[in-house]
């Protein structure tokens, strides 16, 4: 039996099959979720086994590993967008209504958090569930404070971001900026240039368009970091390197509000890292 049979279908508790048919029966963010360990654990064996693999080999357990994080993107996008339908029979037009006049649903998700400019704010909330974007030269901390069960970042320039949630942490593009982030899961989508500091519980990061990261552990630990755009097998993964602890423990020291020029400079340095190439290209 070719050895990419051996590791795909054979061996192994879960296959390729089992994957796939269980990205496909998810219903929910968790159930999906779930599926992240079965592929890391997947590519892991393959890594395992790669020197052992002829080319034909390596190409189809490279193509099969691809496919999977392409499905698991594809199902990720799908239940994120939410589905609305309409209960009853449609209403007639009134009849002052003329037929330029449309009857328009807008539904729309607004941020909890946006526009932080020059500043630093400390995060102080009840809610659950936080979408934070527009984030430029500022500081923003919930540290010390609740923890926030999920967190959703958009758009982050140049900023510092003490962040704490006992949930998932999603960041959608990040660039120039340091993320210290203490959380159960976490995923990075359009991060370039930054620095990240993480204690993430369930000791996997998930990458995807990312490039040119600092990723920092705050505890001595392993992680995996499952990176969707490096199905590459047998190679060193370009998007991110893992670099030594650095001390931010000045960023809670600056009170909240305007930044002053001298605060300004040392997060805009603090936040500073060299431009990488774009790992879409």
């Amino acid at each position: 039996m070719p050895m990419v049979c051996i590791l795909f279908y054979g061996m192994h508790p879960i296959s390729n099959t089992d994957i796939r048919n269980k990205l496909g029966e998810s219903s929910s963010q968790d159930s999906l979720r779930s599926c992240l360990p079965l592929i890391s654990n997947l590519n892991h064996i393959a890594s395992k086994h790669y020197n052992d693999l002829n080319a034909f080999e390596k190409q189809k357990c490279t193509d099969m590993l691809a496919e999977l994080r392409k499905l698991y993107s594809a199902k990720e996008k799908m239940l994120n967008k939410t589905t609305f339908q309409f209960i009853g029979d449609p209403i007639p037009p009134s009849s002052i209504e003329t037929t330029s006049l449309k009857l328009r649903h807008e539904i729309e998700v607004k941020p909890q958090l946006h526009g932080l400019r020059l500043r630093k704010h400390i995060i102080s909330t009840n809610l659950p569930h936080m979408l934070i974007s527009d984030i430029q030269e500022s500081i923003l901390s919930n540290w010390k404070q609740d923890p926030i069960r999920s967190i959703h970042l958009q758009d982050i320039d140049s900023s510092i971001l003490h962040l704490v949630s006992n949930g998932p942490v999603i960041v959608e593009r990040a660039r120039n900026s340091v993320l210290i982030i203490d959380c159960h899961q976490l995923r990075l989508h359009e991060v370039v240039n930054c620095t990240i500091v993480v204690n993430v519980s369930n000791d996997r990061i998930v990458i995807e368009t990312c490039n040119n990261l600092k990723i920092v552990p705050q505890k001595e630990k392993l992680l995996t970091i499952d990176d969707f755009s490096w199905p590459t097998l047998g190679e060193v993964n370009p998007h991110y390197t893992i670099s030594d602890a650095q001390d931010y423990a000045w960023i809670e020291e600056i009170q909240e509000g305007a930044l002053n020029s001298a605060q300004l400079t040392q997060v805009k340095k603090a936040a500073e890292t060299r431009e990488g190439s774009d790992p879409s290209g």
